[in-house]
C-alpha cells in the first residue's frame, strides 16, 4: 500500500476555471470519503463514472490533478494495488473507533436522546457507508437520561468561563417526587466561578468555588438551567482536581486502611477488576483466596462488599467487622 502515484511528465494543466477544479477536488473527495475505505476501493474508471453521475466531466488526467490535490491538503487519499486496486480515502476514524465513540455517545445520560442521535449522525459521516453499516448501531435509551437539551450549550458556556476564569449564572433544580422541578437557592440565580468539568458515573458535574461558603462544590450539569456568562471579577482560587476528586468523586476516598478480605476464587476477576492487579495476594486454596486492599472503609465500600453475599468474609481490621456486623444487625431490624 502507497500513497496515490501519478507520473509528472504525463500530468498537463488543462484550461479549466478555478472554481471548476475546486468544485470537482471536493466531489471527489466526498465520494471517496462515502465509497470508500481500505476494504472497499474505487477503481480510475469508477471515478470518472462517479463525477459524470454528479455532472462533472473529467478524465484521468484531471482527476489526479484533484487527488494529487487533497494529498497535499492533509486530506489523503491511498492506492493499493492488491486485490482490487483502486483509491480509498482515509476516514478519521476507524470502525472500531467509530463504535467505541458512538456507543459511549447513545449511552450517556447527559444527553437527550435527540442530541445523542445528532452526534451518532456526525461520527457516521466521517466515515464510509460500509463501515457505518459495520459499526455504527442504536442503542437503546438508557434509563436516567436527561430530558434537558441545553446540556451541550450549558457545557459550551461553561469550558468559556473556565478558560476566562469568568462567574456564570444559572438556576439549578431537584425533582420533587411529583416529578417537578424544585429550585434551590430560594428560586433565585447562583452567581459561581467554574474550575472544571467532570465526567462522573455517565453524567457531567461542573465544580464551582463559592466564596460564600468559601471551598468547592460540584453541580450536575444536566440540572442547570439559564446559564450564562458574567462580566464580572474573578479572584482565582488554587485549585487541586486530584484532591479533589479522590475527596469527592472517587469510590472509596478517605483515610486509607488495609482489609484483609477471604473471597471466593469465583471473584479474582472482579477484586483484580475494581483494586488492579498490584494488590497483595496470599492463602490461595482451591476454593479461596485472600487479598490485602489498601482502601478506605467507606459505606460505599461495605456495599460493595454486600453483593457477594457470603462469598467474602472480612479478616481485618476489627473496626470493619464491626460497621459490616452493625450493618447487618441494622438491615435485620429494618426488615423484621
Amino acid at each position: 500500500m502507497c500513497r496515490i502515484w501519478y507520473n509528472e511528465d504525463r500530468i498537463r494543466e488543462a484550461p479549466m476555471k478555478a472554481g471548476d477544479s475546486a468544485k470537482r477536488t471536493i466531489v471527489l473527495y466526498d465520494i471517496l470519503l462515502k465509497h470508500s475505505d481500505e476494504s472497499h476501493r474505487i477503481s480510475m474508471p469508477e471515478l470518472i463514472a462517479a463525477l459524470a453521475e454528479q455532472g462533472i466531466q473529467a478524465d484521468r488526467r484531471t482527476v489526479y490533478q484533484s487527488l494529487r490535490a487533497l494529498n497535499e491538503s492533509h486530506h489523503p487519499v491511498r492506492y493499493s494495488r492488491f486485490e482490487k486496486a483502486g483509491y480509498y480515502a482515509e476516514h478519521p476514524f476507524t470502525a472500531a473507533q467509530a463504535m467505541i465513540l458512538t456507543d459511549a455517545v447513545q449511552s450517556a445520560l447527559f444527553l437527550d436522546d435527540a442530541d445523542a442521535a445528532e452526534i451518532t449522525r456526525r461520527i457516521a459521516g466521517q466515515l464510509s457507508e460500509a463501515q457505518a453499516e459495520e459499526a455504527v448501531r442504536t442503542l437503546p435509551a438508557p434509563a436516567g437520561r436527561t430530558d434537558n437539551r441545553q446540556v451541550l450549550a450549558t457545557i459550551g458556556t461553561l469550558l468559556k468561563s473556565i478558560h476566562d476564569c469568568t462567574p456564570v449564572q444559572f438556576r439549578y433544580y431537584d425533582m420533587t417526587i411529583s416529578r417537578q422541578k424544585a429550585y434551590r437557592h430560594q428560586n433565585e440565580r447562583y452567581c459561581l466561578a467554574p474550575y472544571a468539568l467532570i465526567l462522573n458515573g455517565g453524567r457531567y458535574y461542573c465544580v464551582f468555588y463559592s466564596e460564600k461558603h468559601g471551598g468547592f462544590a460540584s453541580f450536575r450539569v444536566d440540572k442547570m438551567e439559564q446559564v450564562f456568562r458574567t462580566d464580572l471579577p474573578a479572584d482565582p482560587k488554587p485549585f487541586d482536581l486530584d484532591a479533589y476528586l479522590r475527596s469527592s468523586f472517587r469510590m472509596y476516598s478517605g483515610e486509607g486502611q488495609t482489609a484483609v478480605i477471604e473471597f471466593d476464587l469465583s471473584l479474582v476477576n472482579v477484586v483484580f477488576d475494581e483494586f488492579g492487579q498490584d494488590i497483595l495476594i496470599s492463602a490461595v486454596t482451591d476454593h479461596a483466596f485472600t487479598a490485602a486492599i489498601r482502601t478506605a472503609l467507606t459505606p460505599t465500600f461495605l456495599s460493595w462488599l454486600l453483593q457477594f453475599e457470603d462469598r467474602c468474609r472480612v479478616r481485618r481490621p476489627q473496626a470493619l467487622i464491626r460497621q459490616m456486623l452493625e450493618l447487618a444487625d441494622s438491615l435485620k431490624k429494618k426488615y423484621a
